[in-house]
């Protein structure tokens, strides 16, 4: 096993709660792994120290290893472990008051941050309807701004995510068109380790993966105490974190072990990637490459023996 700390980036996210639980519940230091959460402000930056080593593992989205998210490096050389859950209604895009199905979005403004997986939700969404980011008109904000932005009266639409679906819905009387729930499987998280920490230490990989179920696993079991470390690690209450927690689907070790089965769906990893990386580039060369070698299945497929 690795003879130091193993650091593991991520910004703030109540679905990785069975990663703070297995730190906060002591599951990492009983699995014989010590292993430091991270915490950055900017996905960018952790990327960046991923990247250069620095940190051992991320927490982020399909889009980022597949190289659709600005500022991103897919060429690092980098395995999928496990999945930690996905939006279920917790993104979306919402519009004001007169708008009130994603077909009247045509020639409107609609906000979302270009190269982020808030793009390729949008051009997802769009598809659904037989329509493409050509027909509205893109402006360019991150999630936050993209809300306020609505809010102002600024734009006709954006994509956004909780809680500024509900407060922004709220303050406008506005529509919500479009979510996750729609979609289930689109945007998931997952944990991904440098293939050269893997090779080394696939016994401390192995570990935190254990520790991570132990930690979903205590979450069900205890959720009034699981949602009041929760909070604390979000910096905020057990009953809005359980409210937050009922538009995400937490993904224990069955959900990991559909995940990393082959199938073409959004809820197979595989099939997710195939997606993200045509969603996530204009040019069918990126679209068309092999993405199943991101997926290393072992560590799922051994505890499941």
């Amino acid at each position: 096993k690795f003879p130091g700390k193993v650091i593991i980036g991520y910004v703030t996210w109540p679905g990785y709660l069975g990663l703070y639980l297995a730190r906060d519940k002591g599951y990492f230091t009983a699995n014989g792994v010590d292993v430091e959460l991270r915490l950055y402000q900017d996905i960018l930056v952790a990327q960046k120290d991923y990247a250069s080593g620095t940190i051992h593992g991320i927490i982020n989205v399909p889009l980022a290893t597949v190289g659709g998210i600005s500022g991103t490096d897919n060429t690092i050389a980098q395995k999928i472990i496990l999945a930690t859950d996905y939006s279920n209604g917790a993104d979306g895009i919402i519009a004001k008051s007169s708008i009130k199905t994603m077909n009247q979005l045509k020639g409107k403004k609609v906000a979302f941050q270009k190269n982020t997986i808030e793009e390729a939700f949008a051009k997802y969404a769009l598809g659904q309807y037989n329509m493409t980011l050509a027909d509205v008109v893109p402006v360019d904000l991150d999630p936050i701004k993209a809300a306020e932005a609505l809010g102002k009266g600024q734009v006709d639409a954006a994509t956004t995510y909780e809680p500024f679906i509900s407060m922004t819905a709220k303050q406008i009387n506005g529509n919500i068109l479009y979510t996750s729930a729609n979609a289930p499987g689109l945007i998931t998280d997952i944990v991904t380790f440098r293939s050269d920490f893997i090779d080394t230490y696939p016994d401390s990989v192995a570990a935190i993966v254990k520790a991570y179920f132990e930690g979903v696993d205590f979450w069900k079991q205890h959720p009034q105490e699981a949602n009041a470390l929760i909070a604390k690690e979000l910096g905020s209450t057990p009953a809005d974190t359980e409210s937050q927690l009922q538009t995400i689907k937490i993904l224990d070790q069955h959900d990991n072990e559909v995940a990393f089965t082959y199938a073409s769906g959004l809820q197979s990893l595989y099939g997710n990637l195939k997606q993200m990386s045509q969603l996530g580039s204009g040019n069918e060369q990126q679209g068309n490459r092999d993405t199943d070698q991101i997926i290393d299945p072992r560590f799922i497929k051994n505890l499941s023996q």
